[in-house]
């Protein structure tokens, strides 16, 4: 038996829905695996060097008081001041190796806080460049990950709102469908509903089942129609005529 016409093109405008959805699932996955790689590799840096921070500032207990009270007091500038931490995550996020990111970065500094810095022990200087090496790895690194989980999250939102505009069509289609199911269910009902004029106030409770409820859509089938509105893909007026909205 062949299905009705209009079931037919219900048939086609569910497949419909179900493609696109298909469809931009698959360029979502795909966009976030990339993604999610990259996040992933930031994270396994972040727990190397954080290791190897924490190793370093162990052994550096053993250095000569100075060189140990600097490292201790935890400085933040372990990068060049005309560097932004910003910009060294998004190198790493775009795939520039670590080493080279952070060298180039702390470059400047040989010049200037390095050349200051007068030791007891000169040869302490090399674990102070080590520590503050790490430091900056580990600061760059932490800012990468936070800017890459803003990038999936913006990703996933842009994917969302393409998903909407894909199935905008389809979804007027279905919208349209329920207030047509709701107008003829509505119909049906007050024929139930009726039963209750036929009856005083006190008597209706000893009807069994009591006469159909007035309301037939759930509030947050309201809510949703009224943003099918919103969103343009039904007109007020289909809402209204059937004292919805």
């Amino acid at each position: 038996m062949k299905p009705k016409p209009e079931q037919a093109a219900a048939n086609m405008n569910a497949r419909k829905v179900e493609l696109a959805a298909a469809r931009a699932e698959l360029e979502r996955s795909q966009a976030y695996s990339q993604a999610a790689t990259i996040l992933s590799k930031l994270e396994a840096s972040l727990a190397e060097h954080t290791a190897k921070l924490r190793n370093l500032k162990v052994r550096a207990n053993g250095l000569e008081g100075m060189a140990r009270g600097y490292i201790e007091r935890e400085t933040t500038i372990c990068i060049g001041r005309d560097r932004d931490l910003t910009e060294l995550a998004n190198d790493l996020i775009a795939g520039g190796d670590l080493t080279e990111v952070i060298s180039a970065a702390r470059l400047p500094l040989d010049k200037t806080l390095y050349a200051e810095i007068r030791l007891p022990e000169p040869e302490d200087l090399g674990m102070i460049k080590q520590v503050d090496f790490e430091r900056a790895a580990v600061m760059a690194l932490d800012r990468a990950i936070k800017l890459q989980k803003l990038n999936i999250a913006t990703m996933r939102r842009q994917a969302i709102f393409e998903l909407s505009h894909s199935l905008a069509d389809a979804r007027a289609t279905i919208a349209r469908r329920l207030l047509a199911g709701f107008k003829d269910l509505n119909e049906l009902a007050d024929q139930d509903r009726g039963l209750a004029n036929q009856l005083d106030a006190t008597e209706i409770q000893f009807l069994k089942p009591r006469p159909f409820p007035n309301h037939v859509l759930s509030p947050e089938a309201i809510t949703w129609l009224l943003e099918c509105v919103g969103e343009g893909l039904i007109e007020a007026a289909e809402m209204t005529r059937l004292g919805l909205g």
